[in-house]
């Protein structure tokens, strides 16, 4: 069975279907010629002829041992079709459940996926809002504000308004049409601040020149301040000495930071004693993970853009997250092999699509664990920011 012929293979299957299908096995890293195909002739209406129906297709994993049999009255092109997805499906409940064979299957470069983790988050915050909303007949209110319609954020912003409909969480962005009236802007984060109606405030970055400063941070009403950009819980997520202390959510930390450490923990990544080199310093990401990586007992290096011999830094670590804002910057050439990669990054190639810091086709080869972009720490951080969002709901009650 090869990869290239899936839309051939499976007749009348829709192509999204088999794209979805063909994207996941390709994010695995199977290898389809693992996989062993038998055909058994059934007895009725397809008869003794392999390619009509009532035959039973079944599939073998070899690597894991996996056996999946699909005999259902169908074509044969569809029972292979369900047949593999079924298979697949085992692979990875396999993979991301079982923690001796995620340790056997480094050297073929997992994929640290978070839509699985992103949706049990999700799960969570449904129901928390949903009883919020049976206490207080009101859904829990989040506001956006976004200067830059066209900024890499923006993708994200425009997912975070379809994920808050599913999960019963109302609601609106601010768009400032004046890009140099600050005045307005500290008017705007003052009022929502006071709004008992406003139960979470989210400020998408960048802002413009002169208004990422101490004037806003100390604006930002911090029981609202979901992704932590306030003096307050900056200032108490800096004097945190215990990890504990953030997974009892006492105060707000940075999403996105604190995204990167919930999906390590859940691929099982070890970080005590391990090297770590977070590039990038900026106060929403690289700080914050780099904090909270240490209280986790890691040995973190910070590299920046004066950092001279990168590479030397990146060769050297168990683990990289990289948050420099730079598409495909970092290279194969520029890493070891067997590393965990994390890539934060989020941005926009010259063909207009989303991509991260890393060249993820030419590293991930290298690595044992790799975050896609998109896929990967996204849709994470979108699933914590919006469970901060009803449990601040909860706490201004």
């Amino acid at each position: 069975m090869r990869i290239e012929n899936f839309n051939s293979i499976f007749g009348k299957i829709s192509s999204a279907k088999v794209w979805e299908l063909k994207e996941k096995i390709e994010r695995m890293k199977i290898n389809l010629g693992d996989i062993e195909e038998k055909f058994v002739k059934g007895g009725g209406k397809g008869g003794q002829k392999i390619n009509k129906t009532n035959n039973a297709v079944v599939l073998k994993y070899k690597p894991l041992a996996i056996v999946v049999r699909c005999q259902k009255d169908r074509s044969l092109s569809v029972n292979r079709f369900l047949a593999l997805r079924e298979l697949i499906s085992k692979i990875e409940k396999v993979i991301f459940e079982n923690v001796s064979v995620v340790k056997s299957q480094k050297k073929r470069g997992i994929y640290m996926e978070g839509k699985t983790l992103a949706e049990k988050i999700n799960q969570d915050t449904k129901k928390m809002s949903e009883e919020f909303y049976n206490r207080t007949k009101r859904k829990p209110f989040i506001a956006i504000i976004n200067y830059f319609e066209d900024s890499p954020s923006s993708y994200y912003m425009n997912l975070k308004i379809k994920k808050c409909n599913t999960l019963g969480i109302d609601t609106r962005v601010y768009m400032p049409e004046d890009k140099k009236d600050k005045k307005g802007f500290i008017s705007l984060i003052k009022s929502l601040g006071n709004d008992r109606n406003v139960d979470a405030i989210m400020v998408e970055k960048p802002l413009p020149d002169g208004f990422d400063d101490v004037e806003f941070w100390d604006t930002l009403n911090p029981k609202k301040d979901v992704d932590a950009l306030s003096s307050v819980n900056m200032g108490r997520l800096f004097i945190t000495r215990n990890f504990l202390e953030i997974e009892k959510e006492y105060f707000f930390v940075p999403q996105t930071a604190y995204a990167v450490i919930k999906l390590m923990k859940y691929h099982n990544i070890e970080i005590s004693g391990k090297k770590v080199v977070v590039c990038g310093r900026s106060s929403i990401v690289g700080k914050p993970v780099a904090h909270m990586l240490t209280l986790l007992d890691a040995t973190v290096t910070i590299c920046h853009s004066k950092t001279r011999n990168l590479t030397d830094y990146l060769k050297s670590a168990d683990i990289i997250v990289s948050a420099i804002g730079k598409a495909r910057f970092i290279k194969a050439d520029m890493v070891g092999e067997g590393q965990v990669i994390i890539d934060v990054g989020t941005n926009i190639d010259e063909n207009g699509k989303i991509c991260g810091d890393v060249d993820f086709e030419n590293v991930k080869n290298k690595t044992s664990f790799i975050t896609p972009v998109p896929g990967g720490v996204g849709p994470v951080t979108l699933a914590c920011l919006l469970n901060a969002t009803v449990k601040a709901a909860q706490n201004l009650l």
